[in-house]
């Protein structure tokens, strides 16, 4: 509740009350809503490139319900078995790919979907190399690069 200071009437009589009082008003109006930056068609694709990923995961992991198996992995299957079975696949497995013919079919999807959106692709994409370790999580991308800038 925001307080506004008004002018009040006087008062016959009583010249205390002659300049202000204080009364309750409503909080003032919401500025009108931002208009969402991704395209309509960019959602739609980032949307079917979701589910695509969500069924290969699920399948991969013996699910074949992605509903069942969502993006926290609440589904029976191995990739699943916990709340966050999927999420922790994504986040914490190691596997080999130093270099694109090797990344696993499984984790394509998941590289596409950043791809879909076009806000902010350009200035806050991760080069090749980078965008590969996210993935997979090779060391040998590491060496490699360390490798390199010596």
């Amino acid at each position: 509740v925001f307080h506004k200071k008004e002018q009040s009437k006087p008062a016959e009589n009583n010249s205390r009350n002659e300049h202000s009082t204080t009364c309750a008003t409503s909080a003032p109006k919401a500025p009108p809503m931002c208009p969402c930056p991704v395209a309509l068609e960019e959602i739609q694709k980032a949307k079917e490139i979701m589910d695509h990923a969500l069924t290969i995961m699920s399948t991969a992991g013996g699910n074949n319900n992605k509903a069942e198996t969502g993006y926290g992995g609440d589904g029976n299957s191995s990739l699943s078995s916990n709340k966050n079975g999927l999420c922790r696949y994504l986040h914490n497995s190691v596997t080999t790919g130093s270099d694109w013919s090797q990344v696993s079919p499984m984790m394509l999807p998941w590289i596409q979907l950043r791809d879909c959106i076009s806000v902010g692709r350009d200035e806050y994409k991760y080069c090749d190399n980078q965008l590969l370790y996210h993935y997979t999580k090779d060391p040998e991308i590491l060496k490699r690069e360390l490798r390199q800038r010596k």
